[in-house]
């Protein structure tokens, strides 16, 4: 019997991550957001002791900070925790690295909820080979532009749900751009209740 789990056959995960039932393990470095947390973002010379945003104990504050420790085709993935909440207040408030992942933990309305506070309030897919996954969307505004411009190859969406605001809305869920061949969307719904201007 293996100390680590009841299964008579044993079953751990020694060194990759075992999360949110992912189709694929990842192979470089993993990254933890939590809002709820009682610390800062890792800054030099401040907080920064190394184990920060490594473990769902010790997360990164922002999604905006895990996606700046990332490295660029390094099969890097961020998981966001459940509650997290997350405001992206300008153009390319995200510009997630090529090669990497954001999951959303949790399920329902317990899923990380971003909001988009400016119209043109972005994240910005512009690197090939990037998987967004398993978030709820909101407007903080009226008329969001466009949540997501996709100008890379390869990127994926998958049950990212805009959910309902009865003051603001949002025009366009994704803009895909010439170059983003193979793009993915799958599993989300746009839901407003109120008509976007022009959309």
């Amino acid at each position: 019997m293996n100390a680590l789990t009841n299964f008579p056959n044993g079953l751990t995960s020694m060194g990759v991550p075992v999360l949110g039932g992912n189709r694929y393990p990842f192979t470089g470095k993993t990254f933890f957001v939590g809002a709820t947390a009682t610390h800062s973002d890792m800054v030099a010379g401040v907080n920064d002791v190394a184990s920060y945003g490594t473990s769902s104990l010790r997360p990164f504050a922002t999604v905006a900070y895990a996606i700046s420790q990332c490295t660029a085709n390094n099969n890097d993935v961020i998981y966001v925790l459940p509650g997290h909440t997350e405001t992206i207040s300008a153009a390319a408030g995200w510009t997630p690295k090529a090669g990497s992942s954001i999951i959303g933990l949790g399920n329902g309305s317990n899923r990380p909820t971003i909001t988009f506070s400016a119209t043109a309030s972005t994240v910005v897919l512009s690197a090939a080979n990037v998987t967004i996954e398993n978030l709820l969307v909101k407007p903080g505004i009226a008329d969001v532009v466009v949540c997501f411009p996709v100008t890379g190859a390869w990127v994926t969406l998958r049950n990212i749900d805009v959910i309902p605001n009865s003051t603001y809305s949002i025009k366009s869920f994704a803009t895909v751009g010439a170059a983003a061949s193979w793009f993915l969307t799958d599993g989300g719904f746009h839901v407003a209740t109120t008509a976007a201007g022009a959309a």
